[in-house]
């Protein structure tokens, strides 16, 4: 500093430098390839990844609920700015609350489907392409079952090709996935579905003799739809004292095809009185089991 004071003293004539051996001095002060080497071996200096301004409030929003198990956000407080903290292991796991569904997201159902089919990272990396994506996907799906209508029959619900149709136009059509259309996400997706209800009490099975892995996921009391367990190795854990479902549309099969031991679990499960003849048990249960 002091040598540059001395330059400036001397500084006359549209800023020349009366005295060039001053200059000499700072020789010390010159960034060199030599010093540039020196910092590069001193400094640890990180990569900077540009973000562009409208992708900022997603990765603000959702890219921090996706918990990874082997790291830790680390924030910045006045106190630790200068003082970098260590990276911790995170003890605690990623559960199927942190797939948290953007605000835009209102077809809970197709979202749910998508993230177990793709993963929750490729739904974060979206951004704001849901639209798209989703009708894109769903067109797909909906060409898929047209043309593979043999797949469609070997579901575990018996449907004709123009039941088939009917659903594939559904999909491109309505603002939301209807829970009747699922037999084609499990066709294209190559996945059973267990839909339990947030009751607890009975559940509603959509399965293709090809497929071998399941997935569940929960009608809640919200009306929405949330993932319960991916890849499920244990199914009779989440079925085990519930009801099953006939299909969507019909609860139960006809009374003949019940035995009166099977009706009164079912009154117990349904919290009805057990103490009735056959055909007043059967209806009392039919008439609470309520999607």
């Amino acid at each position: 500093m002091k040598q540059i004071n001395i330059i400036l003293d001397h500084v006359y004539k549209r800023n020349k430098i009366s005295n060039n051996q001053h200059i000499t001095n700072l020789r010390p002060y010159f960034f060199t390839n030599a010093k540039k080497n020196h910092f590069n071996n001193c400094i640890n200096v990180k990569s900077i990844i540009k973000l562009h301004k409208k992708n900022i409030k997603n990765v603000l929003e959702e890219t921090c609920v996706y918990n990874f198990k082997d790291t830790v956000v680390e924030k910045h407080t006045p106190e630790n700015k200068h003082t970098p903290t260590p990276i911790q292991k995170n003890t605690r796991t990623t559960t199927y609350d942190d797939y948290r569904l953007h605000k835009h997201c209102k077809d809970t159902l197709y979202w749910n489907m998508y993230i177990l089919n793709y993963g929750y990272l490729e739904y974060v990396n979206i951004h704001h392409r849901y639209g798209n994506v989703m009708l894109d996907d769903k067109i797909n799906i909906s060409n898929f079952i047209k043309s593979n209508v043999s797949l469609m029959k070997m579901c575990n619900y018996k449907m004709s090709k123009a039941y088939i149709n009917e659903m594939a136009s559904s999909l491109v059509c309505e603002n939301s996935t209807n829970i009747n259309t699922l037999y084609a996400y499990v066709v294209y997706y190559k996945c059973n579905i267990i839909v339990l209800h947030h009751t607890g009490k009975f559940f509603i099975s959509f399965t293709n003799e090809n497929n071998s892995k399941t997935h569940i996921v929960k009608y809640t009391d919200k009306k929405t739809y949330t993932i319960v367990e991916e890849n499920c190795k244990n199914v009779d854990a989440f079925t085990n004292n519930k009801i099953k479902f006939v299909n969507y549309n019909k609860p139960l099969n006809g009374m003949s095809s019940y035995k009166m031991d099977i009706l009164r679990n079912y009154g117990q499960i349904m919290d009805v009185d057990i103490n009735k003849k056959k055909e007043d048990l059967y209806n009392s249960v039919y008439s609470k089991l309520l999607w």
